[in-house]
């Protein structure tokens, strides 16, 4: 089968890595910006707030994370906007796309125990169910989670017996590459879809993703896995021992992530994650919070918020995409 179809089987299909309950942070396999610091997803939630402060938004807007996995930044997100503007979360209304039953009772213990009755949190199964006029869309490390190809010297990887081997490349891949200005490395899949459907689902629209990538494709393999804090770069990877009881991932190339979100009528900018929380107001946020806490406790939540904007940490390893539509 094509890299891509085992990708998919790896991650989705029957007790793919995803499809289960897993455990994010220090007891998982890997650390997340939002396990990292309740102010993730709190700047997230202060960036709606000043929007719709700024009537960019209305204050009926639906608030949607994709790739929620149990919810935390969502609910950190509703918790922050509580703060500035309590009355705000019962007019907002929040979605999870969620295909995974698993996740969805996860998600919604998680959601009872957080705010009992005050929040009401829906599920879809994917964007296709969504019909809204204002959506405010947020994804942590959602597109390196989308199926890729291999790419290399005019081949493409399939997987035969667990093993990868490597076929001519069909004129669509070697297309790809070119644009990509590929020589060696992933071709993503999936993406023109999913900006299709998002741009379907909501006639104005606010999206925030943030994920492992650079600019431009970087003409080598960043294909690789995580497992228990440890990570298996592309050579090391044993594509059956490893198979559905690791995460496996690649760096996404944001020029050409862009570009697609252009063509289906969205705009807006690419940073790294520190410019990006920057800019959307931590700074702001632990300003209001030195007035109102200890200078202990501010220290102490000082301390998560460098894990979020150290460039030696998360702060450049992550970028940002800030779009919005501009037409309709």
């Amino acid at each position: 089968m094509l890299f891509s179809q085992f990708m998919q089987e790896w991650l989705y299909e029957d007790r793919g890595y995803y499809s289960q309950e897993r455990t994010i942070g220090k007891e998982g396999d890997f650390y997340t910006s939002v396990s990292s610091s309740r102010y993730f997803g709190g700047t997230i939630g202060y960036y709606l707030y000043k929007l719709i402060l700024k009537n960019r938004l209305p204050r009926n807007t639906v608030v949607c994370e994709i790739g929620a996995h149990k919810g935390y930044l969502l609910a950190d997100l509703i918790q922050f906007i509580y703060t500035f503007d309590p009355d705000l979360i019962k007019s907002l209304r929040f979605v999870i796309v969620e295909p995974f039953e698993p996740n969805r009772v996860m998600q919604k213990s998680y959601f009872q125990d957080s705010f009992a009755d005050e929040v009401v949190l829906h599920h879809v199964a994917s964007l296709e169910e969504i019909q809204e006029d204002f959506g405010f869309v947020v994804a942590n490390e959602l597109l390196d989670a989308f199926p890729c190809e291999l790419f290399q010297d005019g081949k493409i990887a399939t997987i035969v017996d667990e093993e990868l081997q490597w076929i001519k490349a069909p004129e669509n891949a070697t297309k790809l590459a070119t644009e990509l200005d590929l020589e060696k490395g992933e071709l993503p899949v999936g993406y023109e879809d999913f900006f299709q459907n998002l741009t379907r689902s909501f006639k104005k629209l606010e999206f925030i993703t943030f994920d492992y990538g650079e600019w431009k494709a970087q003409n080598r393999f960043t294909l690789r896995t995580y497992r228990k804090h440890e990570t298996k770069p592309f050579e090391e990877i044993d594509f059956s021992k490893d198979y559905k009881i690791s995460d496996i991932t690649y760096d996404v190339p944001f020029e050409y992530t862009k570009d697609l979100a252009l063509k289906h009528g969205l705009d807006g900018e690419y940073s790294t994650q520190v410019k990006a929380l920057i800019d959307m107001g931590i700074l702001e946020i632990l300003e209001i919070l030195e007035k109102n806490v200890t200078h202990a406790d501010y220290l102490k939540e000082v301390a998560t918020v460098k894990t979020l904007i150290d460039p030696t940490i998360l702060g450049e390893r992550f970028k940002c995409l800030r779009l919005r539509r501009i037409s309709s």
